[in-house]
């Protein structure tokens, strides 16, 4: 009762609007919420030991990795030998080149002797890197494995689940807060536990800024070996200290909210009037009081960066988001001769099959490759000749241009629709054959154009999406660090005009956050919109 009271004090700004309705069909939640994502058998080196043993691997839903002794203890029920989250870690294709630029940084800071070469793990072998937890070590069979499983790692990456808030508003409270203090940072937040997310940014910023970063070990007396152990002890040391800090901050932050709950039903209980009126005035001014700040960088660099970035985005993914069409031509042909003869088929599964999938897969890593290495080069360099205004807010822009996230987002979308897609096309066959199975052949290309209409409808939902998820993040940082702290300033007088009654409901911080939100969200929309439309997909 009380989310519902907030939510319509909040009216559409909480909402969200309306979402647009989905046109392919879906199998029923549990017919594949109990199978695999992905299994396969490689090698795995031990923690302690350093050998490497063969393991039945399995992702499950919830992108946890585990692995087993062998297939036939998996399929027999047994225990795994034990499970990997990868949650926050980095999944690096080449770890003799991450241990080679690690061996250069040390020999510049710490003098250590190092001849630029390093080749101690054999071809296809993928590391999963963390900076405070265990490093996880695998070695394939083909090039194929490897990429396959390179990629389910990246997602495991971004989708496990490792945190502890389950109330939804708490999670969406925690999301913005860790964002914000991102922009704060100039840090991109990594994923994992609450507490580890929050002590990693802050242990990182107290590390570089109060104690120098590694720079500060390089002139300390004794030989390198000695140096660069006084330097990880000494990281250590500062990331137990804030880490005990934050549990602690962390623990009586639960108990505050707790008790703010507690307090918000008695006001909920009492209406909430006083709260809108006092939320919409304090909002209205503060949205003139900023204006002539905000509206410049709106007009010059946000508005001309955000119909750019559509523009490049667009051109740039075409290739890669009509691509499960060829699956569609492929897979249906078969369906339909085999129903046409009288058979048994089923299109279930479309998105886990390496083989069938290869196409849209092949495409989205070529995406990738476009937005990577020197290709970022001339993707920044076009942004540049299209947004004179920029100037050094170039800089920020290519440290916040995380187009990985972007071309995931798209990849899972365009997996999942072409599995929906499929779907969709044995029903309205079968709808269109009445029985007639031997008609299958003659009625496929009818029944696949208009699955094919429907997947482009639902594609344009999550390009949607998926394009203003990236840029309402790059913009917010970006608008932020123009004029976060001017508006700030302006914002100090407001706190006066919150009734102190209200202070534990009202934030005049959170109420700004809101206004530069609402500004970039606008920004975002108008040019997805109009970019869509250009994109005639």
């Amino acid at each position: 009762e009380m989310k519902d009271e907030m939510k319509e004090m909040m009216g559409e700004m909480m909402d969200g609007g309306e979402a647009e309705e989905r046109e392919l069909l879906s199998r029923d939640g549990g017919e594949m919420s109990n199978e695999p994502l992905m299994v396969g058998v490689f090698f795995k080196r031990g923690d302690v030991r350093k050998n490497w043993k063969q393991r039945f691997f399995v992702t499950r839903a919830d992108y946890l990795v585990e692995y087993y002794e062998s297939e036939d203890k998996f399929k027999a029920g047994a225990k795994p030998k034990g499970s990997v989250n990868l949650a926050g870690y980095d999944v690096v294709v080449d770890p003799n080149g991450r241990k080679v630029e690690e061996k250069k940084m040390d020999a510049e800071i710490y003098g250590t002797n190092f001849n630029g070469e390093y080749a101690k793990y054999e071809p296809l072998t993928l590391e999963c890197f963390h900076d405070t937890k265990r490093r996880w070590l695998f070695r394939f069979q083909d090039a194929d494995q490897f990429n396959a499983w390179s990629d389910m790692f990246g997602r495991c990456v971004k989708k496990v689940r490792n945190g502890t808030l389950d109330d939804e508003q708490q999670q969406e409270a925690y999301n913005e807060a860790v964002a914000a203090m991102g922009r704060r940072l100039m840090k991109r937040p990594s994923q994992g536990k609450e507490i580890d997310v929050i002590t990693e940014m802050l242990a990182l910023r107290a590390w570089n800024v109060h104690i120098g970063g590694d720079k500060a070990f390089k002139d300390i007396p004794g030989p390198p070996a000695l140096k660069k152990t006084a330097r990880a002890k000494g990281f250590q040391a500062v990331l137990k200290v804030v880490e005990a800090a934050v549990t602690v901050a962390w623990k009586g932050l639960i108990l505050a909210v707790s008790a703010a709950a507690g307090k918000t039903k008695e006001l909920v209980a009492k209406g909430l009037g006083p709260v809108r009126e006092a939320r919409g005035s304090i909002l209205e001014k503060l949205q003139g009081a900023v204006s002539n700040t905000i509206a410049p960088v709106q007009e010059k660099v946000l508005d001309p960066l955000a119909s750019a970035l559509v523009s490049i985005l667009a051109k740039a993914s075409m290739g890669a988001l009509t691509s499960p069409e060829e699956v569609l031509d492929s897979v249906t042909e078969k369906y339909a001769e085999d129903r046409s003869q009288g058979n048994d088929a089923s299109l279930k599964g479309i998105k886990k099959c390496r083989t069938t999938m290869k196409p849209v897969n092949s495409s989205f890593s070529d995406l990738l490759s476009s937005f990577s290495g020197e290709a970022m080069d001339g993707v920044l360099s076009e942004i540049t000749s299209r947004v004179s205004s920029l100037g050094d807010s170039i800089d920020t822009i290519k440290d916040l241009l995380n187009l990985g996230d972007l071309v995931d987002e798209l990849q899972d979308a365009s997996a999942e629709n072409t599995e929906r897609a499929g779907y969709t096309f044995e029903k309205l066959l079968e709808d269109e054959l009445g029985g007639d199975a031997s008609q299958a052949v003659s009625k496929r290309e009818h029944v696949l154009q208009i699955v094919k209409e429907k997947y482009r409808h639902d594609a344009r939902i999550d390009i949607s999406t998926a394009f203003k998820n990236f840029l309402n993040s790059l913009l917010s940082a970006l608008l932020f660090d123009k004029v976060g702290e001017a508006c700030e300033k302006l914002s100090e007088p407001f706190d006066s005009l919150v009734p102190e009654a209200l202070s534990d409901l009202l934030s005049v911080s959170g109420l700004l956050s809101e206004v530069l939100e609402g500004v970039v969200e606008g920004v975002v929309d108008t040019a997805v919109e109009k970019g869509l439309k250009e994109m005639q997909f």
